[in-house]
C-alpha cells in the first residue's frame, strides 16, 4: 500500500513540475514575441543572416557576420550578393553593402505569428525593394529585389536589445 501511495505521489509531483515548466516556456515565448513586435513597430532591429539563397544555384551558408539594420527611417545593409548583375559599375559596385533612407515603409501582420516589413531604398547604384518576414520565434527571412541585379533571399535571426 505504501508503495502504491509513493508511486501516485511521485506521479503527481512529476506532472505538476512538467506543467510548471511548460507554463514558464510559454511565458518566455510570449515575452520574446512581444519584444520582437515592439522592436519591429519601433523600427529598431537588426537581423543577422546565416544563409543566402541566390536566384540561380545552391544556397550558401555564410561564415562571416552579415546583417541588415533598421533604425528609424535609416537602413544599413551589410549583405553579400551572389547572382547575375545586369548593369553595374566597373568592378562590380557595392552590391548590397550600403546605408540609406527607407521609402514607402510598411508593416503588416499577415498571420498571428509573423510581421511583414517592406520598404525600398535608393543609392547611387540601384534601387532595392526589401520584403522581410519576422516570426515570433525570432527567425527572419529577407527578400531583396534590386532593379539592376537578380533577386536574392536570406534567412537569419533577429537580434534583440534586452
Amino acid at each position: 500500500m505504501k508503495r502504491i501511495l509513493f508511486i501516485i505521489t511521485a506521479a503527481i509531483i512529476l506532472v505538476a513540475c512538467a506543467t510548471t515548466d511548460r507554463q514558464q516556456n510559454d511565458r518566455k515565448k510570449q515575452e520574446k514575441a512581444e519584444m520582437i513586435s515592439r522592436a519591429v513597430c519601433n523600427r529598431d532591429f537588426k537581423i543577422n543572416v546565416q544563409t543566402a539563397h541566390p536566384t540561380r544555384g545552391m544556397s550558401v551558408q555564410l561564415t562571416a557576420d552579415f546583417d541588415l539594420r533598421i533604425k528609424g527611417d535609416s537602413v544599413v545593409s551589410y549583405l553579400p550578393y551572389f547572382g547575375r548583375a545586369y548593369n553595374v559599375p566597373y568592378g562590380g559596385g557595392k552590391g548590397l553593402n550600403f546605408s540609406g533612407v527607407t521609402e514607402d515603409f510598411k508593416i503588416t501582420q499577415p498571420k498571428r505569428d509573423r510581421k511583414h516589413v517592406e520598404f525600398s531604398v535608393k543609392n547611387d547604384e540601384d534601387t532595392y525593394k526589401f520584403h522581410i518576414d519576422i516570426f515570433d520565434n525570432g527567425s527572419a527571412s529577407i527578400n531583396v529585389m534590386p532593379q539592376q541585379r537578380e533577386m536574392i533571399s536570406f534567412n537569419g535571426e533577429i537580434e534583440l536589445h534586452e
